[in-house]
């Protein structure tokens, strides 16, 4: 888990080819594929997608990378 703290302008790159990622905005206001993430909202990646938050505002949001299932199987 890794806490990320932006400024309102900065850009946050999620996701990892071999990991699965999810992301809990925690303040602030941000764009992510064009629709609007605000505080409490989260999103989820699969292994090999990936996205980014542009923030309209200063904010923080939490970072978890994790393992696939069938990786944590093997």
């Amino acid at each position: 888990v890794e806490l990320v703290r932006l400024s309102e302008g900065e850009r946050l790159d999620i996701g990892a080819a071999d990991k699965l990622s999810f992301v809990h905005l925690i303040d602030g206001l941000a764009d992510a594929e064009g629709e609007r993430v605000s505080a409490g909202d989260g999103l989820q990646l699969g292994r090999g997608e990936g996205t980014s938050l542009h923030f309209a505002t200063d904010g923080a949001a939490l970072v978890f990378s994790m393992p696939s299932p069938k990786e944590l199987l093997q």
